[in-house]
């Protein structure tokens, strides 16, 4: 667990803490940490995987879009650590 963040605009701050707490975010957001292997490394296309081999050390964002989770068999190469968000109401 990186964060943990409750949506603000409760009860202060007049008509702007009104219009936050009325949005359509969740009432908290937990950002996590969890190993996956970029879905590009699942291509048999050779294009870039050279330079995202080099940037998997790298702390980015992820999604289930563009990652998948470590499954056995994987080069410990191309796993790398990433960043994801979940909503809970």
């Amino acid at each position: 667990l990186i964060s943990c963040k409750k949506k603000i605009g409760g009860g202060a701050g007049g008509s702007a803490g009104r219009l936050a707490a009325q949005n359509d975010a969740p009432e908290y957001t937990l950002d996590v940490m969890l190993n996956c292997v970029d879905r590009h490394f699942d291509s048999k296309d050779k294009k870039g995987k050279a330079e995202d081999l080099e940037n998997s050390a790298l702390l980015w964002r992820g999604s289930a879009e563009n990652c998948r989770p470590v499954q056995e068999g994987d080069p410990s190469k191309v796993v790398s650590m990433r960043v994801f968000t979940v909503g809970l109401e």
